[in-house]
């Protein structure tokens, strides 16, 4: 469907924004409702077991809406190119969870990642179209998430050009096979690497590569890595944290400049994975079954990842589900967009 239509794209708009400040029950569910079970049994029992019974509930309920989904949809008999099916998968993963696990802290995310799609949509709208109300619009709306939180802000303009230019073929190549020109590219370039250079700036200015070394600050690269090795404060907890944010799957509560320089490698990287994934089924034409299932491990293995830094799966599954939407939702309308561009039909 067409977003020329102020109608279609106010409709879609409200859907995307309410999907975004839905999506992050899950996430947050894992910690409260363990906070819950403590509530409901004797607390001291479950000191140790809590947040184990927590996140394999949460897991469990995730499963559960996943594979309801996939019966409903092949029943339906929709394939994963079809923008319905996207709307239904999104709607369906959002609200399951949120219905069935307890949850008290998804405002604040919610509405960041509410800014950040509808952000995202605005951008794919005007590409569409061509009309600068919806790109200033999307302008707007990516300065109200980095003004409830400076971290989403950038990490929505980077997976934007990452998602949209970088990793797609024929991009350098001007085989026109990408949704967006090089134009868009640069400028999107520009915003993303103005604002590191910012922080860079902040970073070196307070000497955080100092402090780090001899965690004479909360402000430091040690203070941000692996508790465990950053309590040590020495030059190895440096390498550590550094091998960690090779991994780090999101930008998020960006303390200096050069975390933020580490977590730029573990976005890419995932937004390769993802990206290489979604070529394969738009080639093999592959079964809904199979798209949700590598989705679903996806944002297990997102969640495995963060739990490494935070030893606290609660606060991973929090993190993971919020990165897995953005990646998700930033990609969805864009992989309709990539899927007729591939197929060499006017999207």
């Amino acid at each position: 469907m067409s977003t020329s239509d102020p109608k279609d794209f106010l409709i879609n708009a409200l859907f995307y924004s309410n999907v975004g400040f839905l999506d992050t029950g899950l996430g947050n569910g894992a910690q409260y409702y363990a906070y819950f079970l403590s509530v409901l049994y004797d607390y001291s029992f479950f000191t140790s077991n809590i947040l184990l019974l927590a996140q394999l509930s949460s897991v469990l309920f995730w499963l559960i809406s996943a594979f309801l989904l996939i019966k409903i949809a092949e029943k339906l008999g929709f394939t994963a190119g079809d923008e319905f099916y996207l709307k239904l998968a999104l709607l369906l993963f959002s609200l399951t969870p949120h219905l069935l696990v307890i949850s008290t802290g998804v405002f604040r995310e919610g509405i960041q990642l509410m800014f950040t799609m509808l952000a995202a949509f605005s951008l794919l709208t005007w590409n569409e179209n061509k009309n600068f109300f919806y790109f200033i619009l999307a302008v707007l709306l990516f300065v109200l998430a980095g003004v409830w939180h400076v971290g989403v802000l950038i990490a929505a303009v980077l997976l934007f050009i990452l998602l949209f230019a970088l990793v797609i073929p024929g991009f350098f190549s001007g085989s026109g096979r990408t949704p967006f020109g090089k134009q868009i590219f640069i400028l999107l370039c520009l915003l993303v690497f103005s604002y590191f250079a910012f922080y860079c700036f902040l970073a070196l200015k307070q000497g955080f590569v100092t402090m780090a070394l001899d965690y004479s600050s909360k402000v430091s690269l040690a203070n941000t890595a692996y508790p465990p090795f950053a309590s040590q404060g020495t030059y190895f907890s440096v390498l550590l944290g550094w091998l960690y944010y090779l991994f780090y799957p999101f930008l998020w509560k960006i303390d200096d400049g050069l975390s933020l320089y580490f977590s730029l490698f573990g976005v890419l990287t995932l937004v390769l994975l993802i990206f290489s994934l979604a070529s394969y089924f738009f080639e093999k034409n592959e079964t809904i079954r199979d798209a949700v299932l590598i989705l679903l491990l996806l944002f297990v293995l997102i969640s495995l990842v963060y739990s490494i830094g935070t030893s606290n799966y609660g606060t991973a599954m929090r993190h993971g589900f919020l990165s897995f939407w953005i990646l998700l939702l930033l990609g969805a309308r864009g992989f309709l967009v990539l899927r007729a561009r591939f197929l060499g039909e006017s999207p």
